[in-house]
């Protein structure tokens, strides 16, 4: 009787497509039977016969899971108006100059300045050292009023995170540009197989993803066939 000791079939991929999972399902495992036709061969005739093999499956979904790329504003402005007084002018000054300061750590929007209108002459406005607002009033004998000076101020903070959500299929790759102004800081994903992961770039040894950055910081990612490890 004729024996072997190792057989290796190559089968098609496209056998296996019914057994696929949705997109976010966990992996099954699926058994089976192969059936392999062969030829008993002799002198004076051909037997043709079958074998079977038990066989099983992993059977992973289309995608490796749920994934989401994760940006970050690396500033943003912010801004608060003010009305600073009330300040009490008039005579017998005729002349007098009136200031208000930004809060530390904020500039004054030179554009938003105003200074309330206050007897016959029209106020003057400047900007010193970039945090201060001065008006200048004139005014004539027995002319007084109460005023305020207006303005914007503003400063700039840490921005936000942010997130999107992609899908990419096995053996594709999508590249990440971030918007202006801010950078892409980690590819979070929630697996098939229940691994919950935060990837940054550049990343070679998880099981899903080859990430790599190029030199004006787009991510490459690219989602290798599953690695066991």
């Amino acid at each position: 009787m004729a024996t072997t000791k190792d057989l290796l079939f190559i089968v098609s991929s496209k056998a296996f497509k019914q057994l696929q999972g949705n997109s976010t399902s966990s992996y099954t495992f699926v058994q089976g039977r192969l059936t392999v036709p062969w030829i008993d061969k002799g002198l004076l005739w051909n037997d043709y016969k079958t074998s079977s093999f038990p066989v099983g499956f992993e059977v992973i979904p289309n995608i490796p899971g749920n994934t989401t790329v994760v940006y970050h504003t690396k500033f943003k402005t912010v801004s608060k108006q003010i009305a600073d007084g009330p300040h009490t002018i008039g005579d017998p000054e005729f002349l007098k100059e009136i200031s208000a300061s930004a809060d530390p750590g904020w500039t004054i929007d030179r554009n938003s300045v105003s200074c309330d209108k206050c007897c016959y002459f029209t106020p003057q406005w400047r900007i010193d050292n970039g945090n201060v607002a001065v008006c200048t009033y004139r005014f004539g004998k027995g002319e007084w009023g109460t005023v305020y000076i207006r303005f914007t101020e503003t400063r700039d903070i840490d921005g936000d995170d942010w997130s999107e959500p992609f899908t990419i299929q096995w053996g594709d790759q999508q590249v990440f540009s971030a918007p202006s102004n801010s950078t892409i800081s980690a590819i979070y994903i929630s697996a098939f197989d229940g691994q919950q992961m935060k990837l940054v770039a550049p990343d070679y040894t998880n099981p899903y993803f080859d990430i790599s950055t190029t030199a004006d910081g787009r991510w490459i990612v690219k989602a290798r066939y599953l690695r066991r490890n």
